[in-house]
């Protein structure tokens, strides 16, 4: 388990809120796809033939790799993924010696809030 400071963490922001966005990206696409698909299931005409092309399955195992393939970047830093949707992620950090995260959201400028292992995003602290 990595442990980050927080001048860390936000030293390798750069790196990371590429890949965030990207992922942000790549699972509203992926939603949407399977939303797509759900609806062409739906749409028989009367004698059974489909109305709409359904989503090829194809793409939307190519939209979960390259989910995954983010996910995995970020992670191999020993950064949580939270959220992919939303860009929120956390680093394992110490505060005065109790273990925590540091929890960044994607549109935020930099690392400055935390919380407690148990409590999640709701649990936010400024640092």
């Amino acid at each position: 388990m990595r442990t980050f400071s927080i001048e860390e963490a936000n030293l390798l922001l750069p790196q990371i809120i590429p890949l965030l966005e990207n992922l942000r990206i790549y699972t509203k696409e992926l939603r949407m796809m399977r939303v797509q698909e759900s609806a062409s299931k739906r749409l028989l005409s009367a004698d059974g033939n489909m109305i709409t092309t359904p989503i090829n399955k194809m793409s939307i195992s190519a939209q979960t790799e390259k989910i995954t393939n983010c996910i995995e970047t970020i992670e191999k830093h020993g950064i949580f993924v939270k959220d992919p949707e939303r860009g929120l992620i956390d680093f394992y950090h110490y505060r005065n010696s109790e273990l925590v995260f540091l929890c960044f959201l994607l549109g935020e400028k930099d690392v400055k809030y935390w919380h407690a292992l148990d409590t999640g995003f709701h649990g936010r602290n400024l640092i």
